[in-house]
């Protein structure tokens, strides 16, 4: 996750990658080796003004609030809204955000998301939040506030980047670095392709519609003593 102040003093800019699954899965529980990508979520915030303006650029959706009391979760842009919410700004405020990859691609989004939203606030509040914390606030932006289920890798990855031997562990995860060196990381970059298959991707129910959920042995490990081992 990166985030800073963009040219002009009014604006702050954050960016929070995507990520993909290398090996495994943790639905129910288990082990997966989760890898950040260069597509990204992206949110300009822009202080001024008297009210509260929330687009999704790249889904053609807009809200216009007077002030926040008037925030309600309505299905409309409901993820700014809760980050409103849980980092107020005062005054009034535009919030951009845009993500490089369709809705429901399965890369992770709502996590990413929500890491880069928060971030963007925090920096407007002249707070930081180191990543850990980062994506803690965001799992509770998705769980607790909207009361949306969310994977506790999606917002990890984004806050962390990199790649990660993620572990499903009781009443939470347990997340390892994965030792790939750049010239490793730029070699599976080159072979690796990502491809929407024009369905969505049904979060927590680990299959697209009309097809079975997949179980099966520990691949997590195996793949990321492969990429330590190059």
């Amino acid at each position: 996750m990166s985030a800073g102040p963009a040219a002009s003093p009014l604006t702050v800019r954050a960016r929070a990658p995507l990520r993909i699954d290398l090996g495994g899965g943790i639905d129910p529980d288990g082990a997966v080796v989760v890898a950040a990508v260069s597509l990204a979520v992206h949110v300009d915030v822009l202080l001024g003004g008297r009210t509260i303006r929330l687009r999704a650029e790249d889904r053609d959706q807009h809200v216009t609030l007077s002030s926040p009391s008037a925030i309600t979760y309505d299905g409309r842009l409901d993820r700014p809204k809760a980050a409103l919410n849980m980092l107020p700004v005062t005054g009034g405020i535009e919030m951009l955000t845009r993500v490089d990859a369709p809705d429901d691609a399965g890369l992770g989004a709502p996590g990413a998301l929500n890491v880069a939203l928060l971030a963007a606030l925090a920096l407007c509040r002249q707070e930081r939040y180191d990543a850990a914390q980062l994506a803690d606030l965001a799992w509770t932006l998705e769980t607790t506030e909207l009361k949306l289920p969310l994977d506790r890798e999606d917002p990890h990855v984004s806050a962390f980047g990199g790649v990660h031997l993620v572990t499903r562990r009781e009443g939470g995860i347990e997340a390892r670095a994965v030792g790939a060196s750049g010239d490793q990381l730029a070699d599976l970059a080159a072979h690796l392709i990502v491809a929407f298959l024009g369905r969505a991707y049904v979060s927590g129910r680990g299959a697209w519609p009309g097809e079975s959920r997949v179980a099966g042995a520990d691949l997590a490990t195996p793949v990321a003593a492969a990429l330590e081992a190059g």
